[in-house]
């Protein structure tokens, strides 16, 4: 199921930051509506912070250390430079934040996802990405990413931060997506075959 409004789906995950003065949107997810495909969502997102968005399709796995958890893997197309060959390849791997190191609060909103590169290690010199579940992403998906529990309303905040690290997680702190997506255009979800 799909979240619409005036016919237009609403994304459940996403991530806008401030960039020299400018709303920056590094990442908007949408859920995937097609129930025979195992993609969960798909999207652009700037994984490398260069301002590029690749389109993605993301997956949920259960870990194979069998702890019960989920991994979520974030695919794109993908050309091979030697062969020319075409075909898909990982681009991220992510997983929910159900609890945290440093004694900050937990939201169970925030998805980091890590950079990797074609020969499946971490990018060098990546930041990780976070992404932050919307008020448009229901219980079941929210379930399905991971999360330990149902989402915990962020405090309000007066401003977004002009850091340029709000892209560097787990360490930032999202707002709560009605205060701080007010003045960001919705995105329009392109029409792609997934």
């Amino acid at each position: 199921m799909s979240v619409q409004e005036n016919g237009a789906e609403k994304p459940v995950l996403r991530n806008v930051v401030n960039r020299g003065g400018e709303r920056f949107e590094i990442a908007v997810l949408w859920r995937n509506t097609n129930p025979e495909s195992k993609t969960v969502f798909s999207g652009h997102i700037d994984l490398l912070g260069t301002g590029r968005r690749e389109h993605v399709f993301g997956f949920v796995n259960d870990r194979r250390d069998g702890s019960g958890g989920k991994v979520i893997t974030l695919t794109a197309n993908y050309t091979d430079p030697s062969s020319g060959k075409m075909g898909y390849r990982q681009v991220a791997i992510g997983n929910v934040v159900n609890h945290r190191s440093d004694g900050k609060p937990v939201y169970f909103d925030t998805v980091v996802f890590n950079p990797i590169g074609p020969d499946g290690k971490n990018v060098e010199g990546a930041a990780p990405v976070s992404v932050y579940v919307t008020k448009d992403c229901d219980s079941d998906l929210h379930a399905k990413l991971g999360f330990a529990q149902a989402r915990i309303d962020r405090p309000k905040r007066d401003a977004p931060s002009d850091s340029a690290d709000n892209n560097s997680a787990p360490e930032v702190s999202a707002p709560d997506a009605d205060d701080y997506y007010d003045d960001v255009p919705e995105p329009q979800r392109p029409r792609m075959h997934q």
